[in-house]
C-alpha cells in the first residue's frame, strides 16, 4: 500500500495469531491488487480505461460502497476531497515540487469533479479522460475491512495499522502492556 503496515494480534496461540495475520495480509493484498491506482491490472485502472465508453463499467457493491464513501467525502468537504482528481494526480510532481503550469492545470479539471459520474443501475458513467484515484480512501476501508474479518474469524484483541489508517480489533488483554 505504499507505506508502512502493520497488524498486531493478541491471543494466547502464537500460531493461530500468525494463521489470522496471513489470512488479513492476504485480505490486504487483494485489497491492494484491486484498488490501486499504480497497477494497470487493478479494478481503479480499468475503470479509468473505460472512461468515456457509451455502456459505461459494470461496478460491484464492494466498489459501490467505497464510491458512495466517497460521495460522502466529497460532500462534507464541500468538494474540496474528490476522487476524479486522477488527472490532477498525474501532472503534479511531488517528488521534485514542481508545479505545473497553469494550462495544465485547468485542463486537468476539466476532467474533474465527482458530479460528473453518472450511474444506470450498477453501471459507472465517466467522461472521457477523467481517471479515479481511491489512494485518500482505500487504506481506511482496508483497516476496517481487516479489523472486521478478524473479529469474525474469532479475533478479540489486535490493531491494524495502513500507513496510517488505524482500525481496532478489540482492547489489548488485560494481562498484556
Amino acid at each position: 500500500m505504499g507505506s508502512h503496515c502493520e497488524i498486531q494480534l493478541f491471543d494466547d496461540s502464537r500460531v493461530y495469531a500468525k494463521r489470522l495475520a496471513q489470512k488479513l495480509g492476504t485480505e490486504a493484498h487483494r485489497l491492494e491488487r484491486k484498488y490501486s491506482r499504480f497497477r494497470s491490472d487493478s479494478l481503479a485502472s480499468i475503470i479509468n480505461q473505460q472512461a468515456g465508453d457509451k455502456y459505461g463499467i459494470k461496478i460491484d457493491q464492494e466498489t459501490k460502497l467505497l464510491f458512495d464513501h466517497a460521495l460522502t467525502c466529497f460532500e462534507e468537504s464541500e468538494g474540496l476531497f474528490d476522487i476524479t482528481s486522477g488527472q490532477l494526480s498525474r501532472i503534479w510532481d511531488f517528488k521534485s515540487g514542481r508545479v505545473p503550469d497553469h494550462k495544465r492545470i485547468a485542463k486537468a479539471i476539466e476532467k474533474t469533479g465527482f458530479h460528473k459520474l453518472s450511474w444506470h443501475r450498477s453501471r459507472l458513467h465517466m467522461p472521457a479522460g477523467m481517471e479515479i484515484d481511491f489512494g485518500g480512501i482505500v487504506k481506511e476501508y482496508a483497516a476496517d475491512s481487516l479489523a472486521k474479518l478478524a473479529r469474525a474469524l474469532g479475533s478479540n484483541s489486535g490493531l491494524i495499522n495502513l500507513g496510517g489508517d488505524f482500525s481496532v480489533i478489540g482492547p489489548m488483554p488485560e494481562n498484556e502492556s
